[in-house]
């Protein structure tokens, strides 16, 4: 996806942002905990997306595999029965805290629930964005600024790539805003062009061009509609195991 977006901003001479696949909800199936050596254990977490995540845990002694399993098979238990909601505030497993190894249970929820949010997390690269320089529209330092910093900001890029304003179609059709159409004031000069892409059942992720209002339309949708074409070549030959 970082090739993508450089690839794209090569292509088009314009910024370009793009996001990685992203699960729409991820479910904890199993987790286990297991030694490593005399002072510190690994967390094993596996997720409904078959994403398997191993994090280690530093303790002053690991407890002996029994134990783990033990630990492994209350944390499983818990997950089960509680949101995730509760075991972050620790209600969940709270009168697990005062046993001996409750200070180990802890640190494994801990570490399951950051595991967690960095899979629910959208990973989002940008290229090309020097670019906007090279327009007349943005010789004014102010409205360079303006492009400039909502391309900086991940929470801004997420919010382009998914904002519809009434146009989001099927998967893979071309959406076009342009100038005022979109919701971002800082963009108000500029137009997107966006389109999503899908890997597996539930995940997908989006790419976007962003430009000057009078960017050339009909040479950017034709490489755009390239680029994801060979996105899910990609993807599918990755999903065939040809990688």
């Amino acid at each position: 996806m970082r090739q993508t977006a450089k690839a794209l901003s090569v292509l088009t001479n314009y910024a370009t942002v793009v996001s990685e696949p992203k699960p729409q909800e991820v479910k904890i199936k199993h987790v286990q905990v297991i030694p490593f050596d005399e002072t510190s254990v690994i967390i094993v977490v596996v997720m409904d997306n078959k994403s398997v995540k191993n994090n280690v845990i530093k303790v002053e002694r690991a407890p002996d595999f029994d134990i783990l399993n033990q630990i492994s098979n209350i944390v499983n238990q818990t997950l089960r029965e509680f949101s995730l909601e509760q075991i972050i505030s620790k209600e969940a497993y709270a009168d697990f805290l005062n046993s001996p190894y409750g200070k180990l249970i802890d640190d494994v929820f801990i570490s399951v629930i950051k595991t967690v949010r960095d899979e629910r997390e959208m990973r989002v690269y940008t290229s090309g964005v020097n670019n906007i320089l090279d327009f007349p529209e943005f010789s004014d330092i102010d409205k360079a600024k303006n492009v400039f910093k909502i391309l900086e900001e991940k929470d801004m890029l997420i919010d382009i790539l998914d904002d519809s304003n009434g146009f989001r179609g099927n998967l893979g059709d071309i959406k076009i805003l342009i100038g005022n159409e979109n919701s971002f004031e800082q963009l108000k000069d500029c137009s997107i062009i966006k389109t999503d892409y899908k890997y597996g059942d539930n995940s997908y992720g989006s790419i976007g061009i962003i430009g000057p209002t009078r960017m050339n339309y009909a040479q950017v949708i034709p490489v755009l509609n390239s680029i994801v074409n060979n996105i899910n070549d990609v993807i599918k030959a990755l999903s065939d195991g040809k990688g």
